[in-house]
């Protein structure tokens, strides 16, 4: 009954409610619209309610399925109207995760699914901004330091401009 559920809630906003409650409204909403199949809108309510105090059960839980919908944007296996990837959302979904989420799990696997998507469509400069990222010391001893600095070397190297090589960019 999540489309009658959703008529109801609706009729609110958020704003509706006190601080306490604006996350638990953030959190249904979320669901609800989950369960629809409105991804768009429930990243929405989920990165709302990410954004709020709570029990960190919930938040790690939010932060978990903000991950998957990340991904399979990314992947292509969401779509706008049945037919169109969108894969810019996946990105800015990842980007929002691995930037501000809380925990350190769901923010490695979010810059390295970035990372790798932007390596693999040749996007260096992007790349190596996720792989840098990853070797941050809050995240060491989650396995992703070794591939990180191997693909964060490769970026600098596929970044170099034969025709224009200097000391200081072959040193990088």
């Amino acid at each position: 009954r999540s489309d009658e559920a959703w008529d109801i809630l609706d009729e609110f906003d958020a704003e509706d409610f006190d601080l306490a409650t604006q996350r638990e409204f953030n959190l249904l909403a979320g669901e609800v619209s989950d369960a629809t199949g409105d991804w768009d809108r429930a990243i929405r309510f989920y990165e709302a309610a990410m954004a709020q105090p709570g029990p960190a059960n919930e938040a790690q839980g939010v932060e978990q399925r903000l991950l998957e919908l990340g991904i399979e944007l990314l992947e292509g296996r969401r779509q706008v109207l049945f037919f169109f990837t969108d894969r810019g959302r996946g990105v800015v979904t990842l980007e929002n995760l691995a930037f501000t989420g809380q925990f350190r799990g769901t923010r490695a696997e979010a810059l390295a699914r970035l990372a790798e998507y932007q390596f693999d469509r040749g996007e260096y400069a992007d790349a190596a901004i996720f792989y840098a990222g990853l070797l941050d010391p809050s995240l060491a001893a989650l396995g992703y330091e070794d591939q990180a600095a191997f693909r964060l070397g490769t970026c600098s190297a596929q970044r170099v401009a034969l025709d224009r090589l200097n000391g200081s960019l072959l040193l990088q």
